[in-house]
């Protein structure tokens, strides 16, 4: 919220601040919604007479460091249009910025998005437009460096580092930090598993206890985990898994496509057994579990599935939503 006081007068001319005013009783204002076409429509090489459009870039640079979130990323978006230099200084600044915006995809559909993750969005070379700012390589190691680094960051853009991060000596303990602090990050199992050091194996053994669903992802992301990765140690925590979700009254589809994916990676009698247990539950359950199992059992083929594949019936709608399955990446 901008205070009025003389420093304001005196950073804001009576243009940008009658602007101002008008944005914050504007939809825009009021609905704190975004969308990634904003400032498309202020011209690259002149100011425009709409909007903030007029506004010098110092002006946009103090109003994307004051106004509320949805305002504020309207008035960076617009410096991004420019390729102005002040993007990158700001963009480092908001890294830490957990506020929360809605972001609209869709003529009817939004989702809530924190302003770091969204301003890193229009610097994307794969989201900006041709003459929009984008980050240099030497730039885009620092903010990888700081997602990675810095503890006060906490943005969706982390896992998604993380998810693509080399195995590297140099990173390792701070992957392990990550994997192993109080709160923990989910996103640190997948790049602490690529170390493939057994020290860390309790920890995503201990990882699979949590239920996988839809508010919890940590016991979803070991069983990615565990599938890329299979070993020994994870075996007897898998089958416990499995007949503990067999036996719950709810169905969470992700949960079993890679807690089946995971088991298919020990082909063997037991592992045939637990399989088989799918056959013995009710019609809906049994028709529900088909699809991951196949897709499992297609994903990792084993002479020892034979006895499983020949109980297996599946409809023309399931063999096309296996396809799916097996169309995801793993």
């Amino acid at each position: 919220m901008l205070a009025h006081t003389a420093g304001q007068a005196q950073r804001l001319s009576a243009a940008t601040r009658k602007a101002v005013i008008k944005l914050r009783h504007s939809r825009l204002g009021q609905d704190n919604t975004v969308g990634y076409g904003m400032g498309s429509s202020c011209p690259a090489d002149s100011l425009g007479r709409h909007g903030l459009c007029q506004a010098t870039n110092a002006e946009l640079t103090y109003l994307s460091n004051q106004l509320k979130p949805s305002l504020r990323t309207y008035a960076f978006s617009i410096l991004v249009r420019r390729r102005a230099p002040e993007v990158f200084p700001l963009l480092l600044t908001h890294l830490r910025d957990g506020q929360q915006m809605w972001a609209r995809y869709s003529h009817h559909g939004r989702s809530s998005v924190v302003v770091g993750d969204f301003w890193l969005a229009l610097v994307n070379p794969g989201e900006s437009g041709p003459g929009d700012f984008t980050l240099t390589p030497a730039q885009q190691v620092i903010i990888d460096s700081l997602l990675l680094f810095q503890p006060s960051i906490c943005l969706e853009a982390q896992a998604q580092l993380l998810s693509t991060l080399p195995v590297n000596p140099r990173y390792y303990r701070r992957v392990r930090h990550l994997a192993h602090s109080a709160w923990g990050t989910p996103a640190a199992l997948l790049p602490l598993a690529r170390y493939q050091r057994a020290a860390d194996r309790p920890l995503i053994r201990r990882s699979l206890g949590y239920r996988a669903g839809q508010h919890n992802s940590r016991g979803q992301l070991a069983l990615e985990v565990v599938q890329t990765f299979p070993h020994e140690t994870y075996y007897p925590k898998l089958r416990r898994l499995f007949s503990r979700n067999l036996a719950w009254k709810y169905y969470n589809a992700d949960t079993w496509r890679w807690l089946c994916l995971a088991l298919a990676r020990y082909p063997r009698a037991e592992t045939v057994q637990l399989f088989q247990q799918i056959f013995r539950t009710g019609t809906w359950r049994q028709q529900q579990l088909q699809v991951p199992l196949q897709a499992a059992l297609l994903r990792y083929p084993s002479p020892q599935w034979q006895p499983v594949q020949e109980q297996l019936h599946l409809t023309k709608y399931d063999q096309e939503k296996v396809q799916e399955y097996l169309a995801q990446p793993e």
